[in-house]
């Protein structure tokens, strides 16, 4: 039993290899750095008050906000690039500093922060669900090449989103109630990607919530790196 005790004594102290209190200003600038990502990718909220038509549309995606067609889409595209670089800035550190799945975590986050980036930069020309002649299908050469940059983007941002939440949700050192949120956003970012690709799907309709927990699990993550059980999962 000595014997035992001492071995897991042993493993625990290898888990945990630096105190607590190291990098304590990186994990301070890596939780506000979430805090403003998960904000700033909720900006959409803001479209009822700019544009609510979009937001009313059940088959319309969130991008189409930041469509240079749209009013005020310089506002959403603003916060958009707020959010990515937010992402990138506490992916890196959460890389940096971290193990395990934390450490994988942190990887996805910097790749969602880069793809989001690119979104912005490579916005939508039109808004296919409320624009006459602005196509709808799915990487149409023909239309401008920013379109087709901003889907497949878009895509690999949905990707690198849905391999953060699996990383948290399979993550046995993960506190229950993270991996449960983490879980349910697996399940709705999944249906959106199912919905993108099938014709006239409620896209928009699963859309929203799955930007929310999203948002709700970059908020855990925060309150996760500046706290105290940050060396249990690390």
């Amino acid at each position: 039993m000595a014997a035992r005790t001492s071995s897991q004594k042993a493993r625990q102290i290898s888990d945990y290899p630096y105190p607590l209190g190291r990098y304590r200003g990186a994990r301070k600038v890596a939780a506000v750095a979430l805090v403003i990502a998960a904000i700033s990718y909720c900006g959409w909220l803001a479209g009822w008050i700019f544009d609510w038509q979009i937001m009313a549309n059940k088959q319309a995606f969130m991008s189409e906000l930041s469509a240079l067609s749209r009013p005020h889409s310089g506002i959403f595209r603003v916060l958009d690039f707020q959010a990515g670089l937010s992402s990138l800035v506490a992916g890196f550190i959460i890389w940096s500093i971290s193990r395990r799945a934390v450490r994988r975590r942190g990887l996805a986050l910097i790749f969602f922060g880069i793809f989001t980036i690119l979104d912005c930069l490579f916005p939508m020309s039109c808004s296919p669900q409320l624009e006459v002649g602005c196509s709808a299908t799915l990487f149409d050469l023909s239309r401008p090449f920013t379109d087709t940059v901003h889907e497949i983007t878009s895509s690999l941002a949905q990707i690198a989103i849905l391999w953060a939440l699996a990383v948290t949700a399979w993550d046995r050192k993960e506190l229950p109630g993270r991996r449960a949120v983490a879980l349910v956003g697996v399940g709705i970012n999944a249906a959106v990607a199912i919905a993108a690709i099938i014709p006239n799907a409620p896209v928009g309709a699963w859309q929203q919530p799955a930007i929310l927990f999203w948002a709700a699990n970059l908020l855990l993550w925060a309150g996760q790196i500046s706290g105290p059980d940050y060396r249990r999962v690390q």
